[in-house]
């Protein structure tokens, strides 16, 4: 399965402090944007890259994925790292083209100065053959009650349910072990946790929304064999809530 990376620098009209983690604005910005264009493609691309979660059931996820970065300071740029997946690629020029002509971020004109992509294949196997994981909160995350005692089993439960949703968004077979998996993770042990609570800011249809989140890393003992390719398909989409709009970028590394 191939993804397409894709770093953005946005020039803004004037210095900004935009909040951290902001992907929740360009997400915004972006669909207000093909909203107002109004063309064919542009409402297709909205529904393909936006509305997809809504179409079916909690196995369908929106195809796009837009990370920000922790910015405090007033700044004339914005850069983000944008993934697409599944049909989602096919609109990667649609994004472009109107980050070119303009959208607004918190009342802010931004256009776009500088972008790259790459289209990468998923890994299939990440290096961590020994007995200890850490993993990595890359940006804040937010998960449900069920998953906040940070168990392994908790942590995989979050990245196989992910993981099943990009695949069947992408009409890919996701048939797993689930419970057999789960059972295994109850052997991992937890050894280390390293973790801060931190308030991310939304602005979404509804206004500016405070989401309670953690960041930072936990490490684990035990046999992780069985999960690899699992944990390496998932470090590409993010887990958790709000997962699309840049919040639970993951890494996994052995020690």
């Amino acid at each position: 399965m191939n993804v397409l990376k894709s770093n953005i620098v946005l020039q803004l009209e004037v210095p900004t402090v935009l909040n951290s983690w902001s992907g929740s604005t360009l997400r915004g910005a972006l669909h207000n944007a093909f909203e107002t264009l109004g063309d064919d493609t542009s409402k297709k691309a909205n529904d393909v890259l936006f509305n997809t979660a809504t179409k079916d059931n909690s196995l369908i996820t929106n195809t796009i994925i837009i990370n920000g970065r922790d910015k405090h300071d007033i700044s004339k740029t914005a850069d983000f790292e944008i993934t697409l997946f599944g049909d989602g690629i096919n609109y990667y020029d649609s994004i472009i083209d109107v980050l070119k002509n303009g959208v607004e971020l918190n009342g802010v004109k931004a256009v776009l100065k500088y972008d790259s992509s790459e289209l990468i294949e998923v890994e299939s196997k990440l290096d961590i053959s020994g007995d200890t994981l850490v993993v990595l909160f890359q940006t804040p995350v937010n998960f449900k009650k069920s998953f906040m005692d940070l168990s392994f089993r908790s942590i995989l439960r979050a990245c196989l349910l992910r993981e099943k949703a990009v695949k069947k968004t992408c009409g890919l077979d996701y048939d797993m072990d689930y419970d057999g998996l789960l059972a295994e993770a109850d052997k991992v042990e937890k050894t280390l946790t390293k973790l801060k609570k931190v308030d991310m800011v939304r602005n979404g249809s509804l206004g500016v929304t405070h989401v309670p989140c953690l960041v930072g890393f936990i490490k684990y003992k035990g046999d992780f064999t069985k999960f690899n390719e699992h944990l390496a398909f998932v470090q590409n989409f993010n887990i958790g809530k709000w997962c699309s709009m840049g919040l639970g970028k993951i890494e996994f590394m052995g020690v």
